[in-house]
């Protein structure tokens, strides 16, 4: 696990140095669910809902050329679901 955190941690860094100035003139944002263990159904009242469940990762997507400029996973709140392009 700790090789995939690192390997995050460096993806993260190239898209933050990589990711500047884009000329975009069409933004989508999108969202994808996914679950990490179970389904919500499924989770335990005594279980740690932040360790598993319902995930969302949130997108904002160049319409003409298809890149990923911002991305975002957490929970369905307004928290998660703020994206800075």
């Amino acid at each position: 696990m700790r090789l995939r955190v690192r390997i995050g941690q460096g993806c993260a860094k190239v898209l933050d140095a990589k990711m500047r100035n884009l000329t975009s003139t069409s933004i989508q944002v999108d969202e994808i669910w996914g679950f990490v263990g179970k389904k919500d159904k499924n989770v335990k009242e005594d279980e740690d809902t932040n360790a598993v469940g319902s995930v969302w990762t949130f997108c904002a997507i160049d319409t003409d050329s298809k890149i990923v400029p911002s991305f975002k996973v957490g929970k369905r709140n307004h928290d998660s679901q703020r994206l800075y392009v």
